[in-house]
């Protein structure tokens, strides 16, 4: 049962990483906007490794990145 929820997971991912992919290169940049604008207060929350390449976190909005940062600030979420 744990390889076929791993699977899923996997697939889940790879379908986010695509949808992100299709996103930047769109045409349509009023209906998704490009993730790089400077103007729509994107931005990085945390970097989630030690090391200096890997997982990052990012905002998509600046209300969610505010609060991402702030549980990292207090504490509330915790690196496994």
């Amino acid at each position: 049962m744990k390889d076929l929820l791993d699977f899923k997971f996997q697939e889940r991912e790879k379908k986010y990483i695509h949808w992100w992919i299709q996103l930047k290169h769109e045409a349509d940049r009023e209906q998704f906007p490009n993730l790089f604008d400077v103007d729509q207060n994107y931005g990085l929350c945390h970097r989630l490794d030690r090391e200096t390449s890997g997982t990052v976190l990012v905002g998509v909005t600046k209300k969610s990145r505010t609060q991402m940062r702030e549980c990292f600030h207090r504490h509330y979420v915790r690196k496994l």
